[in-house]
This record gives structure tokens, sequence and C-alpha cells, in this order.
């Protein structure tokens, strides 16, 4: 169970860090598409979240040593964690995925501010 705690804490690890490259290396890209165009508000919010995914693991991290250190691991705690784990993985993943769309779609569709 031990094994399964700390694997869901690095893929929340691994899941907060990739977003956060994503979004800084597509952030150029982002002011090319759109010619100097301001971006939407969600990407600049996700975009401006850099400095807090990185501060995102810290709190898996507590978790997964609190866990691991007590005798008392058990299944439903093992099975609550990686259940929050997964829902905060899918959460970011769909919030960067959305954020980094709308550029895209903002210039497909034509839209303007």
């Amino acid at each position: 169970m031990r094994l399964g705690i700390w694997a869901y804490t690095a893929a929340v690890t691994l899941a907060a860090f990739a977003i956060q490259l994503l979004g800084e290396s597509h952030k150029s890209t982002f002011f090319e598409i759109l010619d100097g165009k301001p971006l939407p508000g969600l990407t600049v919010f996700v975009l401006n979240l850099g400095q807090w995914f990185f501060l995102l693991p810290i709190a898996w991290i507590i978790a997964a040593v609190w866990l691991s250190r007590r005798e008392a691991a058990t299944q439903s705690r093992c099975a609550a964690f990686a259940g929050i784990s997964t829902l905060a993985i899918t959460f970011l993943l769909i919030l960067a995925m959305i954020a980094y769309s709308l550029p895209l779609i903002s210039v497909a569709v034509g839209l303007e501010r």
C-alpha cells in the first residue's frame, strides 16, 4: 500500500510539473497566434498559477509521509488518498486543456476582443 501512496504522489507531482512546462513552452506561441491580442482570462489565470503548481505536491507529500509512517494505513485511507489524487490530476489536466485550448479556439472561430 505504501508503494501505491508514493506512486500517486509522484503522479500528482508529474502532472503539476507537466502542466507548468507545457504552459511555459506554449506561452510564446499563444502570443504569436493572437498577434498581440490579449489572451483569454482562463489562459492568463492558469499561466499565472505557474508558481503555485510547484507548491501543489507539498500537500500530497505531507499526506504520503503521514500515511507511510502510520502503522494503521488502512485500505480505506489508502483508497481515499488514491481517489483524491486521481480527482486532483483529472481536474488539473482538464483545467489546463481548456485554458491552453482557448487561444486556439478563439483564432479558429474568429472571436475577437
